[in-house]
């Protein structure tokens, strides 16, 4: 449900929210221990994110927002240029890396956001309600992109959703919130199945 602190929690791992206690292991490192050199570095290389509000640059292209994190890193314009192409390509939105936020729907914006994140070629994405404003047609592409990259990258997804078929389509594994506390973890379709979760069983594929 809303306001169950899933949000919260994602922002945990990667010290945008900082943990009050416990350990977040990434490779074996605990990232709550990190200083804040290792942090940005594991940030810039090991784990991205994609705002559930986008969160895009008004007066920046899309290629612009897109590079934005590899131009904080210094890379090389033309190497960042060949990033930022490839990225929007993988999200369908090659052909407007000159267009500016406002001139794309809601539901391409959250794709030059997915774009963002994938252009430092991460291990993990976060995505804080991925397709929420996607239609049918973009949200089906979206998921079999993030199939598609977990096959052939090793990319693990860790999604926050609403959406049970997002889950089913998307998940290995599930945790469901409540109050700020996970009350039911383990494999998605033995969860999403369990009926002392949900009041009842419910009807996934």
């Amino acid at each position: 449900l809303s306001g169950s602190g899933k949000s919260t929690l994602v922002r945990m791992l990667n010290r945008l929210i900082e943990p009050t206690a416990g350990e977040i292991l990434l490779d074996g490192e605990d990232v709550t221990g990190m200083n804040a050199e290792a942090l940005r570095n594991m940030r810039r290389t090991k784990m991205s994110m994609v705002f559930q509000r986008f969160a895009l640059f008004p007066h920046r292209t899309v290629q612009q927002n897109v590079g934005y994190g590899l131009e904080i890193q210094g890379m090389d314009k033309n190497e960042r240029a060949d990033k930022v192409q490839k990225s929007l390509e993988l999200v369908g939105l090659g052909d407007y890396a000159d267009s500016y936020p406002d001139q794309l729907s809601g539901g391409m914006q959250q794709r030059v956001g997915l774009a963002r994140a994938l252009a430092n070629d991460p291990d993990i994405i976060i995505a804080d309600e991925p397709t929420t404003a996607l239609d049918v047609t973009v949200q089906a592409r979206s998921l079999d992109l993030l199939q598609t990259l977990r096959r052939e990258r090793g990319l693990a997804p860790l999604l926050i959703t609403h959406d049970f078929g997002v889950v089913a389509q998307v998940c290995d594994r599930v945790a469901v919130m409540k109050n700020g506390a996970i009350v039911e973890q383990g494999e998605t379709h033995a969860v999403l199945r369990d009926p002392d979760v949900f009041g009842h069983r419910l009807d996934v594929p």
